[in-house]
């Protein structure tokens, strides 16, 4: 199983990092060239793929160090540290704002934290080729 879950987190990675610089030109065109703007789970799909596959990779993060097991690191604490301190922001200021106003801030300010928190976790399940071919494809 951790076998699967580090080539898949690897993979997802990638395909992060590939497409996330094209992001606006393919939503774009499959928006408005394709014309799926018109259908509203579609258009909510393409313009959440990011979301999505940084939520699957903190879900896989997080089973990935349940099945382990392994003492954590420094930074990993600090990571979460971050992480707890973000939650405790968003909760606390939800109540000023609307639901949607919340949903989309949350998406901004957690997308990127989330991010981190599932690299900073993963990275020490990759091999150091995985780890290079990474920073080939980001370069």
């Amino acid at each position: 199983m951790i076998k699967f879950l580090q080539k898949t987190s690897w993979v997802l990675m990638i395909i992060l990092l590939a497409l996330t610089p094209l992001h606006g030109l393919l939503s774009t065109f499959l928006l408005y060239k394709l014309e799926l703007v018109n259908y509203a789970g579609v258009s909510l799909l393409i313009a959440a793929w990011k979301e999505l596959l940084v939520g699957l990779l903190a879900v896989i993060a997080v089973v990935s160090c349940l099945v382990k097991r392994r003492e954590m690191t420094g930074v990993q604490w600090f990571i979460i540290g971050f992480v707890a301190v973000g939650l405790i922001v968003s909760l606390t200021n939800w109540q000023q704002v609307s639901l949607t106003q919340f949903i989309w801030g949350a998406r901004t300010e957690w997308s990127f934290l989330v991010l981190l928190f599932a690299l900073v976790f993963l990275m020490r399940e990759w091999t150091k080729q995985q780890v290079a071919t990474l920073v080939k494809v980001a370069i």
